[in-house]
């Protein structure tokens, strides 16, 4: 039979558990085993854009499918003119 304890570390009871688990470890080996796992987070790469432009809004102009602002007007309250 085999369990397995998984606690974050910096944990006061991740640290009361590895002190116990050295403790039985001297006087059984056989019994328990101690391995800590490392799980590192992955960097995620920011790429920079590439034209400084000074108005965002300038990309508003290529959305060609997006409705005009009067179109989305008419449909939220179309008897209102």
């Amino acid at each position: 039979m085999e369990t397995i304890i998984r606690i974050k570390k910096n944990k006061p009871a991740f640290n009361a558990l590895i002190l116990l688990a050295k403790e039985l470890e001297k006087n059984d080996h056989a019994s328990i085993s101690i391995s800590e796992v490392n799980k590192t987070k992955q960097k995620i790469d920011i790429i920079a854009p590439t034209s400084n432009t000074n108005d965002p809004f300038v990309f508003f102009d290529q959305l060609a499918d997006f409705p005009t602002l009067d179109e989305l007007r008419k449909q939220a309250w179309p008897k209102i003119s």
